[in-house]
């Protein structure tokens, strides 16, 4: 089994955010732009949050949507049998590593050990 800086350095780049990005979001510090809407604090492939849409120039306020490294919150609860019991582990594991974990993965117990490591 790898160790945990293999596993890191072997992820790495899923987690790289090209410093060139940082002005091209305008990415600043506070909570709020002068149009009412939130600022970006940060910029990450893990999560994001949309709590509105613009629609010809004007803002609608939507239901807040919760999305982890491309998937919608909703779906990765939805996706659970009732009956399994990995849930917390793939999605820390798809939060760590960037992918959900495969079958195979689950079944070496790889997903089990993920508490061990944080």
């Amino acid at each position: 089994m790898k160790t945990l800086k293999e596993i890191y350095q072997a992820n790495e780049e899923l987690n790289y955010i090209d410093s060139s990005l940082y002005s091209r979001y305008r990415v600043k510090a506070g909570l709020r732009n002068d149009n009412g809407t939130g600022v970006k604090v940060g910029l990450t492939k893990i999560c994001d949050v949309i709590g509105y849409k613009f629609v010809h120039e004007k803002k609608y306020n939507i239901d807040g949507q919760l999305i982890y490294r491309g998937y919608p919150i909703n779906y990765l609860v939805d996706k659970q049998p009732k009956d399994r019991i990995f849930g917390f582990e793939e999605v820390a594991f798809l939060l760590i590593f960037g992918t959900l974990p495969t079958e195979e993965q689950l079944q070496e117990g790889l997903t089990s050990n993920l508490v061990t490591l944080l």
